[in-house]
């Protein structure tokens, strides 16, 4: 439940005709960057995923020429796949908390930390007099939620830091493990293929509850940070502040004002055991290799019967991992692809997402779009919600022709992408549709 902090509410002033007060020229250089490096940060990451896709799909088209069955005459330095239910890991350990992972490939610590985060809300109008003089009022609101979240947050820069504290410690981060080798039939895998395994983790408890509690209580987990498993397969530390930082915590309150702020959000968390800032839990996750399941893997032969990394020719590093034998090295590439081309999609969206913001906010729109200058001001009229969608889409397949062009071997498909964009943007500066926009205008002003 959110908490409810300050609110402050500003008022400016403005005669008519008095020009605006002129940016300081930092200010005026530090804004410019930050528009520039929110222009260019989208299309670059649209890059780099088109061009790693490309590497992908190279190096999978020479790999499925290459690959050959692992066999006792397979030549050493031969790109190969090898399959089989006799498959044992070495073992994983955490010895922070005292456990072990039986036939784990690769074990994942999520650690979770107990943190305020801070919500602003922001309400503003503008009032006009009959001599032309504005009064713009801004009302902001400042709220507050406690939660889990995958990373510690700063609260040094709340407006009420002191009532928001959020300890930073953080004596166990996330991490993963990879097993140090993996026996697979005759041949050993190297961990540099292992670390590509990335599908079939799993949460399945290996102990009791009671067989948890008595491996991690002389952990160091335990001893230093009061870690102890509390079900559902968290391990639990909460966080107990020392007198002094209990008492600093309780002047900084005082002198923001918030020693006495009790809220009926206070009593509904305590009520329902909400966590206490500074608290932290962990999870495990692994992927488990079973002879039930075996496991495959496609890499390069090395000397006594293991199996590592290979290098395509374009430098790609191919090291597959599959936890289960009935698979073949040709489904194991298609699942490459699969997973190149999901995150080339998610970078399209983005792109869509980024580019409508850009047309909407940039005043430099140079079809007129959903901006138009009246008396210097821009203005929004809701009835251009189909010019800006169309410019929106124009710009992103622009973009996307763009990037298909510079980074990948597709030039003929960026330039019929990139066309469609340009077409897109002829058609919505047609003056058939800016006429018929303009007499939308007209009838609502």
């Amino acid at each position: 439940m959110f908490r409810t902090g300050r609110t402050y509410t500003t008022h400016r002033y403005r005669k008519a005709g008095q020009e605006e007060r002129p940016i300081h020229p930092v200010g005026r250089f530090v804004t410019t960057v930050f528009k520039l490096a929110a222009i260019v940060s989208v299309p670059l990451v649209l890059a780099y995923l088109e061009q790693s896709q490309a590497e992908t799909q190279a190096a999978v088209a020479e790999a499925l020429v290459k690959v050959v069955p692992a066999t006792p005459t397979t030549k050493v330095g031969s790109l190969v796949f090898a399959s089989s239910h006799s498959v044992q890991p070495d073992l994983i350990s955490d010895q922070s908390f005292g456990l072990d992972f039986p036939n784990a490939v690769r074990v994942k610590r999520s650690t979770e930390y107990c943190q305020w985060q801070e919500f602003t809300q922001q309400d503003s109008r503008t009032e006009r007099d009959e001599d032309g003089n504005e009064h713009t009022v801004t009302t902001t609101t400042y709220y507050y939620n406690k939660g889990w979240y995958s990373y510690p947050i700063n609260s040094f820069f709340f407006d009420q830091p002191a009532a928001h504290y959020n300890p930073q410690r953080d004596p166990y981060p996330s991490k993963t493990q990879t097993t140090s080798k993996l026996t697979l039939g005759e041949y050993t895998v190297r961990p540099s293929v292992l670390q590509n395994a990335n599908e079939g983790w799993s949460t399945r408890k290996r102990y009791s509850a009671s067989q948890l509690d008595i491996m991690t209580e002389t952990s160091s987990a335990a001893i230093e940070h009061g870690f102890k498993y509390v079900g559902d397969g968290y391990f639990y530390s909460p966080y107990e502040a020392t007198n002094t930082a209990t008492f600093l915590r309780a002047v900084g309150m005082a002198l923001e004002g918030s020693l006495l702020d009790y809220q009926i959000a206070d009593v509904v968390n305590g009520l329902f055991g909400q966590c206490a800032a500074g608290d932290i839990r962990v999870k495990y996750q692994a992927i488990v290799a079973s002879p039930e399941q075996g496991a495959a893997v496609v890499g390069k032969l090395e000397e006594n019967n293991a199996i590592g990394v290979y290098v395509m020719k374009n430098g790609y590093k191919m090291g597959l991992y599959e936890n289960t034998a009935e698979t073949d090295a040709g489904t194991m590439f298609k699942k490459l692809l699969s997973s190149a081309w999901w995150w080339v999609v998610g970078g399209y969206v983005a792109t869509l997402i980024w580019a409508a913001v850009v047309t909407y906010w940039y005043p430099w729109n140079p079809l007129e779009g959903v901006k138009q200058r009246q008396g210097g001001e821009p203005t929004k009229n809701p009835l251009d919600v189909y010019i800006w969608a169309a410019e929106a889409v124009a710009l992103a397949l622009v973009t996307v022709g763009a990037a298909k062009i510079l980074v990948t071997d597709e030039f003929v498909v960026g330039m019929v992408v990139a066309g469609a964009g340009v077409g897109v943007l002829s058609l919505s500066s047609a003056p058939w549709i800016r006429a018929r926009f303009g007499e939308e205008k007209e009838k609502t002003d």
